[in-house]
């Protein structure tokens, strides 16, 4: 496969940035002829204001 125009290479960059800033992390995985899969974990907390609480 060839490309006909290719990026300035910033995404990845960008992304890892991003998500590290907000306390997660990203890794890659790849295999030769398939391709990379790229995964992150993000620690996520609910909104206070929707949260529900038992009435007293």
């Amino acid at each position: 496969m060839s490309r006909s125009f290719e990026g300035t290479g910033l995404g990845l960059t960008l992304v890892k940035e991003l998500i590290e800033l907000h306390g997660g992390r990203i890794w890659v995985g790849s295999e030769a002829g398939k391709g990379s899969k790229f995964s992150f974990k993000l620690l996520v907390m609910p909104d206070k204001s929707t949260v529900f609480h038992k009435p007293k």
